[in-house]
């Protein structure tokens, strides 16, 4: 499997190196070796703010519009976290912020730099568990053994494996063999096991999957259109367009009527790990508020020194109720309508394969939150790069990516 890595442009590169070791330090920070640098997440993440933010204010190319929406989403994000009593730096304001002045970048550079940052950082922790520098921490509920592989949470490292699928998939387009989705399959085979970590998996071999059906079949037909193939693919952008939406409104739903009597909603909530039940009491417990709320979630990771909490678990693996509760109805509202006005640029391509790609991840959002974070999903990229108009920003998209047949 092979992946070009494009010379990165000289005046990219302080961006890249900003970037680089946030993103670096941000896996530190999910994993154990985090213990032996308290307190420097903190510090990084305030740094890539200020540093980001200098490099648009004194880029001469630099779009007006676009430090607006980076200063406007910074300050009403700190209007939220002020009105409900909070105190950290939020990890959404450096999610904009970071895909807001990585837009005007080579897409495909940008998601390659992210995945070999992943695939290193990945490569690291999880040997060093396994040489004992840090503790490969091992869960055991009701007899479902979780290997958590140096890192806070046992997730974290399937997701990671995940992203780096899923981007390499993309990378390969069209040149994307078998062979290569025999090994990724094996790859995250080898994480789900040890990690027991479902969704993850699941979203791997979809996307293996999907990309092998596009190139060994569609890829050798004839693209001759019909009727049903168009009406179908018609019906498919106007899913993914409004895919977020959909999916939120799903998970509102399935969390308030949540009935434990019936056999199929127990069926899936058992599935998913009690995601569903967890969900129904959050939003039974604390509501949605306008403006947001400073909950304190509790769940079953680790510090970064591998202890436990004791705290009762509250915590809620879902992206969109997540949103709402954390920051209020109006600001959770914008951001689901900015997605989709972007999902309606990036579905005007053809570039099928990025379509599903972000569509998967707005049904991965119902059960899992940390896609919300950067360093988990590096395809939000894709959505920021749809605001900038003019040279080539979608010209890779088309060259990578499967064109609709």
């Amino acid at each position: 499997m092979k992946i070009t890595i494009k010379r990165i442009p000289p005046k990219d590169r302080i961006f890249y190196l900003i970037y680089g070791f946030y993103l670096f330090f941000s896996y530190i920070n999910v994993s154990l070796l985090g213990g032996y640098i308290p307190g420097i997440y903190y510090g990084i993440s305030i740094l890539t703010v200020v540093a980001l933010l200098t490099l648009e204010l004194t880029n001469r190319h630099s779009n007006r519009m676009a430090i607006g929406i980076i200063v406007i989403a910074i300050t009403l994000l700190m209007l939220i976290n002020y009105s409900r009593g909070g105190v950290a730096f939020e990890s959404l304001a450096i999610l904009i912020v970071i895909c807001m002045a990585g837009r005007t970048r080579d897409v495909e550079t940008l998601l390659t730099f992210s995945l070999f940052i992943g695939a290193c950082a990945l490569a690291i922790v999880v040997l060093c568990s396994q040489l004992g520098i840090v503790n490969d921490f091992v869960s055991n509920y009701y007899g479902r053994v979780r290997h958590y592989l140096g890192f806070t949470y046992c997730l974290y490292p399937s997701r990671i494996m995940s992203s780096i699928t899923i981007g390499l998939v993309y990378l390969r387009g069209k040149k994307f063999k078998f062979v290569e989705g025999i090994v990724l399959f094996f790859v995250n085979y080898v994480f789900y096991r040890l990690t027991d970590s479902r969704i993850a998996f699941i979203t791997s071999v979809l996307i293996v999957v999907i990309a092998l059906f596009i190139n060994l079949v569609l890829g050798k037909r004839k693209k001759r259109k019909s009727i049903i193939g168009t009406s179908l693919e018609i019906f498919f952008k106007l899913f993914a367009v409004l895919s977020y939406c959909i999916c939120c409104a799903i998970s509102f739903i399935m969390a308030i009527f949540f009935d434990s009597s019936n056999y199929w909603q127990s069926a899936i909530n058992t599935f998913l790990g009690n995601r569903i039940v967890f969900s129904r009491q959050s939003l039974l417990q604390y509501g949605v508020k306008w403006y947001g709320q400073n909950i304190a979630w509790n769940g079953a990771g680790l510090s970064n020194y591998g202890t436990a909490s004791n705290s009762i678990y509250n915590w809620v693996d879902n992206v969109y109720i997540k949103l709402f509760q954390s920051y209020g109805y109006v600001f959770a509202i914008i951001i689901l309508v900015i997605i989709t006005l972007l999902m309606h640029r990036i579905a005007k391509t053809d570039n099928i394969l990025m379509i599903i790609i972000l569509t998967l991840i707005a049904i991965s959002c119902m059960f899992e939150d940390i896609l919300m974070q950067l360093y988990f999903n590096p395809f939000w990229f894709f959505l920021t790069a749809s605001i900038t108009k003019g040279k080539g920003k979608f010209d890779v998209y088309k060259e990578r990516g499967m064109k609709s047949t």
